[in-house]
């Protein structure tokens, strides 16, 4: 997954509960290779999707959620009491804000 870290937005789909899967742009964090985080809303349709199941896909895109490169299974998590990876999510979220807007 080291090419989704050289890319703005990722593709993130999620599944509903009748099966039916749902891809979102998101604007992520690279902490590794492996480990993104991203921003949303507590009441936003892909934080509930993540709350009935981790399963997860990832892709590359652009800012409308076309796709531009291959998909990735992926297991996801909601972070929401663990200040320490809270904290390292807002800094990394921060900094990258930061640079892609210069």
């Amino acid at each position: 997954m080291k090419s989704l870290r050289n890319t703005p937005y990722i593709s993130l789909s999620t599944w509903r509960r009748n099966g039916k899967e749902v891809s979102t742009p998101v604007w992520f964090a690279a902490s590794s290779d492996t480990t993104f985080f991203c921003f949303s809303a507590a009441d936003a349709g892909k934080v509930k999707r993540l709350r009935n199941s981790p399963r997860a896909k990832v892709a590359s895109c652009d800012a409308r959620g076309g796709k531009l490169g291959d998909w990735h299974e992926a297991k996801a998590f909601l972070v929401t009491d663990d200040s320490k990876q809270i904290d390292q999510a807002y800094t990394l979220l921060k900094k990258n804000m930061v640079s892609r807007c210069q």
